[in-house]
């Protein structure tokens, strides 16, 4: 599940089983920054506070000094084509990671994974290979690394809606799209 609220950051929640499920919060702050440890929750809670939505009050309501908060800033990256040197591919976040507001870092591999797959099924020697892997992943990955990176520029500023579900719809438009 996705949460947004008017002004500010996104909220999301992944459940992963029936008693226990991973929210995160994306914090979009230009610059790297460090937070206490021993004050994680205190900011979490902070920041999530303009969130009325009953599931996510009841989870911060059971949140407690033994609870797991994970605190690290976005590392993303576009390599520059080609992705591969003799017979060593990058694919995944160890090509493009993108910001986290699509969630489709995951997705984005796995599609990586399915194509090269398939590009070294097909005849043909292996450079021809990676030269087709290139064609069909490089424009479609480098527009949602763009689409995450304004949607999170549009984040650190006074944060426009109409361009951030303009850009939303865009991503998932190209997302939806067959690779």
């Amino acid at each position: 599940t996705f949460y947004r609220v008017p002004k500010g950051s996104a909220l999301g929640g992944l459940p992963l089983s029936n008693t226990h499920c991973y929210y995160f919060f994306l914090e979009n702050e230009p610059t790297p920054t460090h937070k206490p440890k021993d004050k994680l929750i205190e900011l979490f809670k902070a920041h999530v506070s303009p969130y009325t939505a009953p599931e996510l009050l009841a989870a911060w309501d059971r949140m407690d000094q033994h609870s797991h908060i994970s605190y690290r800033p976005f590392d993303i990256l576009l390599m520059p084509d080609p992705w591969y040197r003799g017979r060593v591919v990058l694919i995944g976040d160890a090509a493009h990671s993108v910001t986290p507001q699509l969630t489709s870092g995951g997705g984005m591999a796995i599609e990586d994974a399915v194509v090269l797959a398939e590009e070294l099924a097909a005849p043909g020697a292996l450079a021809g290979a990676l030269e087709r892997f290139m064609r069909r992943r490089g424009e479609r990955v480098k527009d949602i690394y763009e689409t995450t990176f304004a949607i999170s520029r549009n984040e650190q500023s006074a944060r426009d809606d109409g361009i951030a579900w303009s850009l939303l719809k865009r991503g998932y438009e190209i997302l939806a799209a067959p690779f």
